[in-house]
């Protein structure tokens, strides 16, 4: 995963970004692993929201440790 200080909107189409402030944000890619990691860690424990690229929509976190686990 990689941190950002703002929106990294130039990744934005793939993976998904994970918003913790306004300042903090940080970005994985949409593979089968890490959807398994991000559903059973705590990593997304303290962020607000969460922007799904392929759907191009932004999901509350208890709906996307649902959507990781599917």
């Amino acid at each position: 995963m990689t941190n950002y200080t703002s929106f990294p909107s130039w990744r934005c189409h793939t993976g998904f970004t994970i918003q913790f402030t306004e300042y903090e944000y940080s970005w994985s890619p949409d593979t089968p692993a890490q959807r398994k990691y991000l559903a059973t860690s705590d990593y997304c424990k303290n962020a607000t929201r969460v922007y799904i690229g392929k759907q191009h929509i932004w999901m509350a976190v208890e709906d996307f440790k649902k959507f990781c686990a599917q």
